[in-house]
């Protein structure tokens, strides 16, 4: 089936040119977030004017390795990612978006704060690499 296509009047990605961090790099930002660090199994992505710790999601766009305990969701809104199937899940607070590159499977978090549609969360993570830096989490 196809994205949810939510009106997104607040935000939109665009092109990301600065330092990157290790695990993960990115393509695409929603305007006005930077990145706001990395641990050794997620990148966060922040509002540049939040401080709050890299521990603290709430509000951030997170990426990170699927864990080593937990296979991936195959349910939810199927979409493509770089020609491989994801699939978007809205908890109510924050959409998740499961996907495989092809070798890892990868989540993005996305807070519904943020107000990225589905399209858009599927164009942020077609923008991904995973670095050999990358830790898969456990848990």
């Amino acid at each position: 089936s196809a994205p949810r296509h939510a009106s997104s009047d607040r935000i939109r990605l665009v092109a990301y040119d600065g330092p990157q961090q290790a695990g993960f790099t990115v393509s695409t930002v929603p305007a006005g977030f930077v990145l706001q660090g990395a641990q050794p199994s997620s990148l966060d992505i922040a509002a540049a004017s939040d401080h709050t710790s890299l521990d603290v999601f709430v509000d951030k766009l997170v990426v990170s390795l699927q864990s080593v305990d937990v296979p991936m969701d195959k349910h939810g809104t199927s979409v493509s990612v770089n020609g491989h199937q994801g699939y978007v899940r809205d908890s109510g607070e924050a959409r998740t978006l499961e996907f495989s590159d092809g070798t890892n499977d990868i989540v993005v978090q996305s807070w519904d704060s943020i107000g990225l549609t589905d399209d858009q969360l599927v164009q942020f993570a077609a923008g991904i690499t995973v670095t050999p830096d990358a830790v898969q989490p456990h848990g």
